[in-house]
């Protein structure tokens, strides 16, 4: 009988590690990791949290731009959450699943050009198109916020270089 009272111990004991958490985050209406079942779920959005749109668009060497939002090979959604895991990884600054933590300028420049230049080779072999420059641009997305799309920063892919729109930091 005491080995069977052990393991109804033991499966409540699991239960409520599992569950208490759970029901804390019902109650509390705020999901953090790792105080949920979905940590890569795990956000809160209210009426401050502020939300932006990319634009990505290559341009030739007469000036001409080209919205690339259909070279995109996925989604526009997906394709915004890859330049963002790719560039600026995890937003949080002690998020589980970030491996930026000891994040710095140059690592940023890094990131930044291996992304465009993944972007460009993939443009290359799936549209056959190519451009010495791709213009990255983002707007604020919320009922308060009408303004177009800002620049952002843009890839020189003659120099190899990622450059930060209104800064003096340009790096190879």
């Amino acid at each position: 009988m005491n080995g069977q009272k052990l393991k109804a111990a033991y499966l409540i004991i699991v239960a409520l590690i599992f569950a208490v958490p759970n029901i804390a985050v019902t109650i509390l209406g705020f999901e953090s990791f790792p105080l949920t079942c979905a940590p890569m779920f795990a956000h809160h959005i209210d009426v401050d949290t502020k939300l932006y749109s990319l634009k990505f668009e290559g341009m030739d060497p007469n000036g001409t731009l080209t919205d690339l939002i259909d070279h995109y090979g996925k989604s526009e959604v997906l394709f915004e959450r890859h330049f963002f895991g790719s560039v600026y990884g995890s937003v949080g600054s002690a998020n589980p699943f970030s491996d930026i933590l000891c994040d710095n300028e140059e690592l940023f420049y890094q990131r930044s050009i291996a992304f465009f230049n993944n972007y460009s080779s993939f443009l290359r072999a799936e549209y056959d198109l190519e451009f010495p420059y791709i213009l990255v641009s983002a707007k604020r997305m919320d009922q308060f916020d009408n303004a177009g799309f800002e620049p952002l920063g843009y890839f020189d892919a003659e120099s190899n270089t990622f450059h930060l729109t209104n800064t003096d930091q340009d790096t190879e």
